[in-house]
């Protein structure tokens, strides 16, 4: 599926987690505390509110 990302403001309430869908080929990653959403497209990595990276997103930024 191609489509863009949604981005909203940050509530400081991060929890990123994996979705069954993809995005330009890549797995998709929802924050639950906005709902923005990150592929390993993106140079940035999402942080959950208490600054730990999920695995999921480890593992997605290895593979690329």
């Amino acid at each position: 599926m191609e489509r863009e990302l949604i981005a909203r403001e940050c509530q400081g309430r991060c929890a990123w987690e994996a979705t069954d869908e993809e995005v330009y080929d890549r797995r998709l990653f929802r924050c639950t505390g906005c709902g923005s959403e990150w592929t390993s497209a993106k140079a940035w990595t999402p942080r959950n509110w208490d600054g730990s990276i999920p695995p999921e997103v480890v593992n997605a930024r290895r593979i690329g």
